[in-house]
């Protein structure tokens, strides 16, 4: 075997690696919106989170579903107890691709390859150009197996190397290598991709190759371990159950190869492939794994926690940012759902504002300023953090829709902070009323509680819009939105009379004056969310 058979093979393994990437991205991207949505749907079910799993999995491959769910588990989307059943799902769906890639397209693989080139290049809507990715990354990835053929062909004749092949058949060197091998490329899916392909040159058989993929089923939790470094406990605990389950399962596996003839049974359903018997092993070690574990799953949640106990300093500090970080990055798509977390979380603390400062304009309690100012703290961080967040998000590859959402997100995070302020400034006429030691009239009051649960209930409404994403409530916004600016007009006016006939004093009318406008520009930046949010919904 010569250095050029050497950098065949390494390009071949890297043509490999890219293809598998590049179809793995388009198909996150077609699917990403209705992939979060299961989750946030399916996963209370442990047995459905199990389902999704293996459908997000098949999709964006183990490592990526797993650094996925360490990033939901440390947003709080998920608990630990939901994640264990979409880990082993993930399991099952990454085992998936490998049943694909023993398919013999060699003549066909360039074909693949010019039809996805030429979507992306002819056309610029991007549900075209996801479908051109797609099929690219499959044309590559086939590439890169038949490039590795190639570069191996000279292994044939090399009687170290059937040697060599023939050591994997021990347990611990086969699980070992193994383990090491998918540690550093990260991926099981390439790693399988590999041994069939050594198998396809008939340099191993399956009983040398059975140990390995064991030890590749290990070695591609590194991903989700690496992906928890610096993250917090919560996330870092779903890592250690991904390889406890993963750790547990190959022992098992192994145990009962020592005492079942599993790798005869495996080379009868397809005695003349044995890239195939290598694919239905490594689906069969999944399936077999979650089968016998699954019943367990609340052990390796109480096994994450006792590895890494829970400490006090794992409460919440408002002064971060809680359902976003750098790691979820690499799943852009993903990041998208994230965000909306975060941006509905300093929506509630804008809402939480306005209705403190109302009640402090009604019952002007001094303790009530320091609770404001903190959340406003809170919002004006939130609004740093999301944007700065956002705009990294918006460098990455996203859907050509998602892209747009992380811009108008942008918009609705200074719209939210514009709304905090507008409580603050509400907060100090509130105050202003204190150290006068005065009240508004009964009248002013009746008007002032009447428009205040109208504001409310518009922000409410805003909220309820983000979280659901549904039409009909951005339209309701806008509705009442006009309806309080009419309501804000009258209620001036009613006032200015009340001040004309010395109902009111003029100072503290010229405060509610000044109240009425910030409701009206409160309703300004909700209305502002409503429209973007309704062209969003109608995306």
């Amino acid at each position: 075997m010569t250095i050029y058979n050497v950098f065949s093979l390494l390009g071949g393994l890297g043509v490999l690696l890219y293809g598998m990437r590049m179809m793995s991205e388009g198909l996150e991207k077609a699917a990403g919106e209705k992939l979060r949505k299961l989750m946030g749907i399916l996963t209370t079910n442990r047995f459905m989170g199990m389902i999704v799993g293996m459908i997000v999995a098949a999709i964006v491959q183990s490592s990526g579903a797993t650094v996925m769910i360490v990033g939901f588990v440390n947003a709080g989307l998920m608990t630990l107890s939901q994640a264990v059943g979409v880990i082993m799902g993930t399991n099952i769906g990454t085992a998936l691709l490998t049943q694909v890639m023993v398919l013999d397209i060699d003549a066909i693989t360039p074909l693949f390859i010019l039809a996805g080139v030429v979507l992306m290049m002819v056309y610029k809507t991007s549900s075209k150009q996801m479908i051109g990715q797609i099929l690219a990354g499959f044309g590559i990835l086939f590439l890169g197996m038949s490039l590795m053929s190639d570069a191996m062909n000279p292994l044939r004749s090399m009687p170290e190397f059937h040697a060599l092949m023939t050591k994997f058949s021990n347990p611990v060197l086969g699980v070992l290598v193994g383990t090491i091998f998918t540690g550093v490329i990260q991926s099981s899916a390439a790693s399988v991709a590999i041994l069939q392909t050594l198998a396809g040159q008939g340099l191993i058989s399956l009983s040398g190759a059975v140990y390995l993929v064991l030890g590749f089923n290990i070695g591609t939790t590194s991903s989700a371990a690496i992906s928890c470094i610096g993250s917090p406990r919560p996330g870092c605990r779903a890592a250690i159950m991904h390889t406890s389950i993963k750790t547990v399962g190959a022992i098992l596996f192994v145990l009962m190869l020592q005492v079942l003839p599993l790798v005869e049974w495996l080379e009868a359903i397809t005695p003349n492939s044995v890239s195939w018997q290598i694919s239905n092993a490594h689906l069969a070690f999944n399936l077999i794994n979650t089968v016998l574990l699954f019943p367990f799953a609340n052990l390796f949640v109480k096994l994450a926690y006792k590895i890494l106990p829970e400490q006090a300093s794992e409460k919440k500090n408002e002064l971060q940012l809680q359902y976003i970080n750098d790691n979820i990055l690499t799943r852009p798509s993903f990041a998208v759902e994230s965000v909306r977390h975060e941006v509905i979380r300093m929506g509630k603390l804008a809402y939480d504002n306005v209705d403190k400062a109302a009640r402090m304009v009604k019952e002007q309690k001094a303790e009530m300023i320091q609770e404001i100012n903190a959340q406003e703290e809170t919002i004006n961080f939130l609004n740093t953090g999301i944007t700065g967040f956002l705009v990294k998000l918006s460098q990455s590859e996203l859907a050509e829709h998602e892209a747009l959402k992380a811009v108008d997100m942008i918009h609705i995070v200074s719209d939210i902070e514009r709304m905090g302020d507008h409580a603050i400034d509400i907060l100090e006429l509130g105050n202003g009323l204190a150290r006068l030691e005065q009240n508004l009239s009964d009248l002013g009051l009746e008007e002032f509680d009447d428009i205040t649960a109208d504001v409310l209930e518009v922000m409410q409404l805003c909220l309820d819009a983000m979280n659901t994403n549904e039409p009909a409530t951005p339209e309701a916004v806008r509705s009442k939105s006009v309806e309080i600016g009419e309501k804000a007009e009258r209620y001036r006016a009613n006032h200015i009379d009340r001040m004309r006939m010395q109902i009111c004093d003029p100072e503290i009318g010229t405060m509610f004056t000044d109240i009425m406008i910030n409701y009206e520009q409160i309703c300004d930046h909700a209305d502002n969310i409503a429209r973007l949010l309704l062209i969003n919904s109608l995306c």
